[in-house]
């Protein structure tokens, strides 16, 4: 509720029925942050600026809830290392019994390239870049973070996966398969759809010799 431009929202509601928000918002024209704010039925909490990079464009937020109720949250944040870079960051938010918001300072789920690589990069080459993350918390509280990454001559999906409460890991976890040429990905924790509490389930939609389709793929921890 600010005279500020906004878009990218992200929703997700706790065992409680409160709401929980993300979405980017304008600052100082060009460049954007990310904010988190929710809704207990009765009032509107204040915005908070998870992202705090007033120098950088910060977008595409994504939002999931752990079993206490935490909300864990990445987004893409551009960095200066050279031109179109950009990194995956990562925070969690908790809210007490006062009701005021408590988040962790950002992190990089990406990181440097060596960090994340799924192909064939090698130091030096520029032709990369990474976007589009999405985030998922299963029943036995395993987050799961997977995103878009340009490499030379391909595009990849890098993740990574940690325990909620843990510190998230450094370097990637694997890289998920895929069809084609990724165009963008959802994470559905399976528990959702199966009962399971150690697998999550990937789709995403992938250009394969001239035709849009719809991949599924599936992590077992």
């Amino acid at each position: 509720d600010t005279d500020a431009a906004s878009i990218d929202p992200g929703i997700a509601v706790d065992s409680t029925g409160r709401i929980h928000m993300v979405w980017a918002e304008a600052e100082g024209g060009t460049k954007w942050e990310i904010y988190y704010a929710y809704w207990d039925g009765v009032r509107l909490s204040q915005s908070v600026n998870i992202s705090q990079s007033p120098s950088f464009f910060s977008g595409d937020p994504q939002i999931a809830l752990d079993s206490s109720g935490i909300a864990h949250i990445v987004w893409r944040e551009e960095d200066n290392d050279y031109l179109n870079d950009s990194e995956i960051m990562y925070s969690n938010c908790s809210i007490n019994n006062e009701g005021i918001i408590n988040c962790e300072p950002a992190v990089s789920l990406s990181g440097p390239p060596d960090n994340w690589k799924c192909g064939f990069y090698t130091a030096g080459n520029l032709d990369i870049s990474v976007d589009a993350p999405t985030i998922s918390i299963n029943n036995s509280d395993q987050i799961m973070v997977v995103w878009r990454a340009s490499e030379p001559g391909q595009i990849t999906q890098p993740y990574s996966v940690w325990l909620a409460g843990a510190t998230p890991p450094l370097i990637r976890t694997g890289c998920a398969p895929m069809g084609g040429l990724v165009n963008l990905q959802r994470l559905v924790g399976h528990h959702r759809v199966m009962g399971e509490s150690n697998k999550f389930g990937l789709t995403f939609s992938s250009l394969y010799n001239g035709v849009e389709e719809i991949y599924y793929s599936e992590f077992t921890n």
